[in-house]
């Protein structure tokens, strides 16, 4: 960016003009290093950064970092095979989500939901705002099988997915119960979108 300069130098004399180059392109040299030629701003470098309000990044309402609360919709909860799982309003005690970047926090407690049809090994739950998984991610959740107490699953994500797979550590089927199967996590996930 080049500030603009005096129509007529001329009428300065030599020693002002001087003063003028040099203090203009000291002036030029700053704003030119975060400037672009049109005035906007470009790469900045900064010793430290305060920002009143958040930063918000790839055209996100919701400030990076900030946690947001997932709107319930009962088509967000499925299972793989002909399960099928129910979780109601009630069941849902947490179901929140931050994107830093590319990167989806996502924290789940579904409790005491519903299982039935015929058993297979997935329950699955929707990851938020209709992000896409990027990466193979295994992490440990912990998971209530029909009332048999909490212990150690696995949540997996599938680069394409655009849910989280809940299973037993096994690979064994959930159990057909009422009321009773839970799952808690607190999963990091790289997404696209």
């Amino acid at each position: 960016m080049t500030l603009p300069y005096l129509d007529d130098p001329g009428t300065l004399d030599e020693m002002t003009v001087m003063e003028l180059d040099g203090l203009v392109a000291k002036i030029n040299a700053f704003l030119g290093r975060e400037h672009q030629s049109d005035g906007t701003h470009g790469a900045i470098t900064a010793t430290s950064l305060v920002v009143v309000g958040g930063i918000r990044a790839n055209g996100r309402a919701v400030p990076m970092g900030d946690w947001a609360a997932v709107p319930y919709a009962a088509t967000d909860f499925t299972a793989s095979g002909t399960m099928l799982w129910t979780v109601e309003p009630a069941d849902v005690q947490v179901r929140r989500f931050t994107v830093i970047g590319h990167t989806l926090h996502y924290n789940l407690a579904l409790v005491a939901t519903t299982v039935g049809g015929t058993v297979s090994s997935e329950l699955r739950v929707a990851l938020p705002k209709g992000y896409t998984v990027a990466a193979l991610s295994n992490q440990i959740c912990v998971r209530n099988d029909a009332g048999t107490g909490n212990q150690a699953g696995l949540a997996t994500s599938v680069p394409g997915d655009k849910f989280v797979r809940c299973q037993l550590p096994t690979g064994a089927n959930w159990t057909v119960a009422t009321n009773s199967t839970s799952i808690y996590a607190t999963l990091t996930i790289e997404v696209t979108g």
